[in-house]
């Protein structure tokens, strides 16, 4: 088999470890052919849900499965395809963030009837078998059937079985109406169960903890962080008191929209500021995904100011409102996040100058429940993200850890970019 594919991190989970290797390439089967190696057509993305024996990924306009073959052998998973057609794996478009004529191109609906438009990212599982991803400038919701959440070794029936359940349910693709938002392009996504939300300054991060609620989503634009507060988990999906009264009664209904609420940063200005309110912070350009520590605080990448192959480091609290702060500066360019489990240590790929995972000591609390899975796969699969794409500079052989020997003042406003950053590309 190419090298590609998901690898283990070995020592992400150690306590207070920041030395990590990439362990060896997992074996990666079609579950309509298991005798038949499976190759992603594109850079795969993946995330899992914690306490389940299955990892997402997305390859392309594609989302897929992974579960191990046995439950006594996790070296080999079975890859299946749970929602987006068959002619849409891979070919993503990398010219335009938003690409002309997404709107007519998506379709919500069940397994392989659903359309994506191109670039599928940060796939954020919320529990309750609810995976977020980002579709270029909206967020699609995939809700799985029972069965699929948890199926080690079901790969044999095929991917008809997987798309379609073992009950015969299919994954169900919705587009989640924002009330009032103004398309542009979304980079980071990311879930935070209620629990972690008791004591948000945010109001919308809050609502999103009050009466059993659904937690929250937090997403990012080019240049701005938004909190998303979600409704109760439908009956009998684990919501109770609250939560279960007024799952029904939305059922009625229908789905109403939500309200994104600005979090931090300018939707419209670009900069480097830290800030005690959030709408008071500025970002230069958010790279592509975001992390969540224990305590459920935003850690996102943001090019520096001066020097654009930088990184700074950014800390978004939504138990002070949202407020900013800046916890380092990179000399490389680096994206896609993780806070891993056990050690806290911060995990991100890095894209210039030279490819590689950059491990770095930040002293966060390590992530908890769901985070932690999330941060722990998550890592070790965007450590092998380049499984099968061209152009992708070889997969690191070892990690590595270290910040700027100098950090540099990013304080101050940033001239010549316009429209929250969003029609910069990103890496």
């Amino acid at each position: 088999m190419p090298e590609g594919g998901p690898q283990e991190l070995v020592g992400a989970n150690e306590p207070r470890s920041r030395h990590v290797t990439l362990g060896p390439f997992l074996s990666l089967k079609s579950s309509s052919a298991p005798d038949v190696n499976y190759r992603f057509d594109c850079s795969p993305i993946y995330a899992t849900s914690a306490g389940r024996d299955s990892v997402f990924a997305i390859d392309g306009r594609v989302v897929v499965q992974l579960t191990p073959a046995s439950n006594a052998d996790d070296s080999k998973l079975m890859v299946s395809r749970i929602a987006g057609g068959e002619d849409e794996a891979g070919g993503e478009v990398r010219d335009r963030d938003v690409p002309e004529g997404a709107d007519e191109q998506r379709r919500d609906g069940s397994g392989a009837e659903a359309r994506f438009t191109f670039g599928l990212r940060c796939p954020a599982p919320a529990g309750n078998g609810v995976l977020y991803v980002v579709d270029g400038d909206r967020i699609r919701k995939l809700q799985l059937a029972p069965q699929q959440v948890q199926q080690p070794g079901a790969g044999a029936e095929g991917e008809g079985a997987a798309a379609a359940g073992v009950g015969g349910a299919a994954v169900v693709v919705t587009t989640p109406q924002l009330a009032g938002w103004q398309p542009r392009a979304i980079w980071g996504l990311a879930h935070i169960p209620p629990e972690q939300l008791s004591g948000a300054g945010n109001a919308s991060a809050a609502a999103g903890a009050n009466a059993g609620g659904g937690g929250c989503l937090v997403f990012s634009t080019g240049t701005a962080l938004y909190s998303l507060p979600l409704p109760p988990p439908p009956q009998g999906g684990g919501g109770s008191g609250a939560a279960a009264t007024a799952a029904p009664a939305a059922a009625a209904t229908g789905p109403q929209p939500l309200t994104p609420q600005l979090l931090a940063g300018h939707p419209d200005e670009p900069g480097a500021r830290d800030a005690e309110a959030g709408c008071d912070a500025r970002f230069t350009a958010i790279r592509i995904g975001l992390a969540l520590d224990g305590d459920g605080t935003v850690i996102l990448l943001d090019q520096h100011a001066q020097h654009a192959q930088h990184t700074a480091i950014r800390r978004v609290s939504l138990r002070d409102g949202g407020a900013v702060s800046t916890l380092g500066v990179m000399t490389e360019a680096l994206t896609r996040p993780a806070v891993l489990a056990g050690s806290g240590c911060l995990a991100a790929i890095i894209t210039a100058p030279q490819p590689g995972v950059s491990v770095i000591a930040l002293g966060l609390p390590p992530p908890r429940g769901v985070l932690a899975a999330e941060a722990a796969l998550g890592a070790g699969g965007a450590a092998a993200g380049g499984g099968g794409s061209e152009g992708s500079g070889g997969t690191p052989g070892k990690s590595r850890s270290r910040l700027a020997a100098e950090e540099e003042e990013v304080e101050g406003g940033v001239a010549g970019s316009s429209g929250g950053g969003h029609k910069r590309r990103r890496k």
